[in-house]
């Protein structure tokens, strides 16, 4: 389509025919159809591009783009038995070994999966690096420019450090490595994975998100994980406050009070 084409219209006919999956011009298989969260995503790449032309003169208009609402943040987590699994189901097979590293690095600092992939146990400009001396993990390369998907640097925990010490000691250049390189690509391995384990809706990401519910399960100080895990403040209290045993603690109280009143 031209920009001049692109409308409320169209963009809710996109939606419709992404989640329904459709035939593609010229194309003799349909497409698989899609969340609303991905049809969110690709219409806010669209509408971010056509913001960008307008603000360099590419384009007079920006078109309405219809989103699809927000869908609701998913409450998937792990719990300690299911973490085990993992861990071990990765270990059952030499080909797949290497994510068991990969899981305790991701759920001990709630990192997202590029950050730990990329990082090396020295500063390199593709990616993070890890600071043995420091204990410090500094997710992303010195000069990259910060980005909305926040990536800080944070101290090591002390049982993550013993590990990566190890690792490095035996050798590891990458802190997440196949015969000496650095993995980019997790998918065919982590899903052999996930089935072994008996978890197939587990994703990378969901590691993360168990870091993060943890943390607030074990009552840490809010602006300490925002902080830790690069994650606002908004979205702690969005997506996770439920898990916060502080959570409501105040209106709570209130309510006792007014039990008091009533009896």
């Amino acid at each position: 389509m031209m920009v001049t084409e692109i409308s409320a219209t169209t963009t809710e006919a996109y939606a419709k025919d992404r989640r329904n999956g459709y035939l593609p011009q010229g194309g003799d298989t349909p497409t698989r159809p899609v969340t609303d969260g991905t049809i969110r995503r690709e219409l806010g790449c669209l509408r971010a591009a056509l913001n960008h032309c307008q603000k360099y003169g590419y384009s007079a208009a920006v078109p309405a783009v219809v989103l699809p609402d927000r869908p609701e943040p998913k409450d998937r987590y792990l719990d300690r038995n299911e973490v085990a699994l993992l861990i071990r189901a990765a270990r059952q097979d030499r080909r797949t070994r290497y994510l068991a590293k990969f899981i305790l690095v991701a759920l001990y600092t709630g990192s997202r999966k590029n950050d730990v992939l990329s990082a090396r146990f020295a500063p390199h400009r593709t990616g993070g690096h890890i600071d043995l001396h420091r204990a410090r993990f500094q997710r992303k390369p010195a000069g990259r420019k910060v980005t909305k998907k926040q990536a800080p640097t944070i101290s090591l925990p002390s049982r993550l450090h013993a590990h990566l010490t190890r690792w490095h000691e035996n050798g590891s250049q990458w802190v997440v490595e196949i015969e000496g390189s650095g993995v980019q690509n997790i998918k065919n391995d982590w899903t052999a994975v996930r089935e072994r384990a008996g978890l197939p809706e587990v994703t990378p990401h969901t590691l993360r998100h168990t870091a993060i519910t943890w943390g607030m399960q074990a009552g840490a100080n809010i602006w300490h994980l925002s902080g830790f895990f690069g994650v606002s403040l908004d979205t702690l209290e969005r997506v996770y406050a439920h898990h916060h045993p502080d959570h409501m603690f105040t209106a709570v109280d209130a309510a006792n009070q007014m039990g008091k009143i009533a009896t």
